[in-house]
């Protein structure tokens, strides 16, 4: 990555405010596809199965949402800013789940920052990310301590 494509530094995602970041709608075909590789119970893969289930319905894979969530942060400042990778996620919750037809509108604050004494060229970001659905209800939320480059050091 060269320094004059970098649009967003430590300085500039140190935002006390919620930024909307994206948003994505979830389709059966796509809930079951991403399921049977990589999370499949019966109530993300099997419509007829997920009616019986707690659910009632199909129901997306938490995976699944966080990869779409994660895709949604790359697309919106990750791949144009300073990142150097996360440390940590933690307290990761699926609060509701997401059902084929639902959209989900993603949200990033950053809780507190720091410079690293170790390496002062680089700064700490907690963030809180969190998702909504179409109804305004949150669906999903974690916090992970991210690395950004400070600018000019």
């Amino acid at each position: 990555m060269t320094k004059n494509k970098v649009s967003f530094f430590w300085e500039d995602l140190c935002i006390t405010d919620s930024v909307f970041i994206g948003s994505s709608k979830f389709e059966e075909a796509e809930i079951i596809e991403f399921a049977k590789k990589y999370d499949p119970q019966p109530f993300h893969i099997d419509p007829i199965k997920a009616k019986t289930s707690m659910y009632k319905s199909l129901i997306a894979s938490g995976w699944h949402t966080c990869s779409v969530v994660m895709k949604i942060m790359c697309d919106s400042y990750l791949l144009n800013s300073s990142s150097q990778g996360a440390s940590e996620l933690t307290s990761l919750k699926w609060i509701k789940p997401i059902r084929a037809g639902d959209e989900i509108f993603v949200y990033r604050k950053a809780l507190s920052w720091r410079k690293l004494k170790s390496r002062p060229n680089i700064g700490m970001i907690d963030m809180h990310i969190s998702a909504f659905n179409q109804d305004k209800v949150l669906v999903l939320e974690f916090y992970p301590k991210t690395f950004f480059e400070v600018r000019g050091e």
